[in-house]
C-alpha cells in the first residue's frame, strides 16, 4: 500500500509540473507572437502617434526605427504627439524610444492582411529610477487607427508578466519536488495484520 501511494504521488507531481511548464511555454509563445503588429504602409510612409496611459499626446519624444540592429530612421513627435517616417520597406522592424520598443511588420497597402492598421499608436510608460524619470519603452503598442482608441488587442511590452510566470513555475516545481521527497522519506511501519 505504501508503494502504491508513493507511485501515485510521483505521478501526480510529474503531471502537475509538466502541465504547468507546458502551459507556461505555450503562453510565452502566444505572447511573443502577439507582440508583432501588422501595419499597412501608404506609399512607404508610416504614420503614428505617441501617447501616455491617460491618452495624452507626448510631444518632443524621440522615436527610433530599426531593421534588425540597423537604425533606419529617427523622428521626433510634434506638438500633438504625431510622427511620420517615409521611405520604409516591408518586413519586420523594431520601433520605440531609445533602444527599447516593440516589433511591427510593415506591408504594402495592397498586400496587407485585413487586420493591419494604417496608423500606429505607441503607449509609453514612464517610471522613476533612482529619482530620475526614464522611459521604460513601449508599455503597450496598439495598431488602432486615429479615433479608434487603444484598448482591446493591446499587448503589454514589459517582461513583468513573463518574469512572474517563471517564478511561479519555479516555485511550483520546487514545492512538488519537496512533497515527493517528504513522501518518499516517510517510512511508516505497516500496520500489523490481525491473526
Amino acid at each position: 500500500m505504501n508503494r502504491l501511494r508513493r507511485i501515485t504521488v510521483w505521478v501526480v507531481c510529474a503531471v502537475l509540473v509538466a502541465g504547468n511548464s507546458l502551459g507556461a511555454a505555450e503562453q510565452s509563445q502566444k505572447r511573443a507572437a502577439g507582440q508583432v503588429r501588422d501595419i499597412a504602409l501608404q506609399d512607404g510612409r508610416l504614420q503614428g502617434v505617441v501617447i501616455n496611459r491617460q491618452a495624452d499626446p507626448l510631444p518632443g519624444r524621440r522615436i527610433r526605427l530599426y531593421s534588425g540592429t540597423t537604425p533606419v530612421a529617427e523622428v521626433v513627435t510634434d506638438a500633438a504627439g504625431r510622427f511620420q517616417v517615409h521611405g520604409l520597406r516591408n518586413g519586420l522592424h523594431g520601433i520605440g524610444p531609445g533602444n527599447s520598443g516593440t516589433v511591427v511588420r510593415f506591408w504594402d497597402q495592397q498586400r496587407a492582411p485585413q487586420t493591419a492598421s494604417t496608423k500606429l499608436v505607441l503607449v509609453l510608460d514612464q517610471a522613476i529610477v533612482r529619482g530620475q524619470p526614464v522611459d521604460e519603452g513601449c508599455g503597450e503598442i496598439c495598431a488602432a487607427g486615429c479615433g479608434e482608441g487603444c484598448g482591446e488587442g493591446c499587448v503589454p511590452g514589459s517582461v513583468t508578466g513573463r518574469r512572474n510566470l517563471a517564478v511561479a513555475a519555479l516555485l511550483l516545481a520546487a514545492g512538488g519536488t519537496a512533497a515527493v521527497i517528504a513522501v518518499s522519506q516517510d517510512d511508516d511501519a505497516a500496520a500489523p495484520a490481525s491473526p
